[in-house]
């Protein structure tokens, strides 16, 4: 019962003990996110579509799902990690009838299993019209 009480405090104290800082660019006028927050040996990246110099990139789901996983790898190097860090990814397709082609790019990107664990929900709409968006955590080993 003690345990539970000071829990929540152990947690609070080691996550703020452990270094935290954000990747990539972060402008005062620009979207209030950071590309990545490094907690410990943890990376959190925010979702990524597939844009290039601030625009999508034309050619629908195979195109943007390539340059939303070569944007998260950016983010994952300048973090000091590597695709093979990460452990989860989230992925949100506003039409699920792009689930195999978006899975092909996919799979490509990570190589041999086994693959990170992953989630991947339809939504109405994305930033910029984009067709898929993937947010990750990785944990470097």
């Amino acid at each position: 019962m003690k345990l539970l009480r000071i829990l929540p405090i152990f947690i609070f104290l080691f996550i703020s003990c452990t270094r935290h800082f954000a990747v990539g660019p972060v402008k005062e006028d620009g979207p209030p996110y950071s590309p990545g927050i490094v907690i410990g040996n943890t990376l959190f990246i925010s979702g990524q579509i597939g844009i290039r110099n601030g625009k999508l990139v034309p050619g629908g789901i195979k195109p943007e799902t390539e340059q939303a996983l070569k944007n998260m790898e950016s983010v994952l190097t300048k973090a000091g990690f590597s695709k093979n860090d990460i452990v989860k990814c989230t992925v949100f397709l506003t039409d699920i009838k792009d689930y195999e082609a978006m899975n092909n790019i996919y799979k490509k990107f990570f190589g041999p299993p086994p693959y990170p664990s992953r989630a991947c929900v339809a939504v109405k709409e994305l930033v910029l019209g984009a067709k898929v968006e993937i947010s990750a955590i990785a944990i470097k080993k």
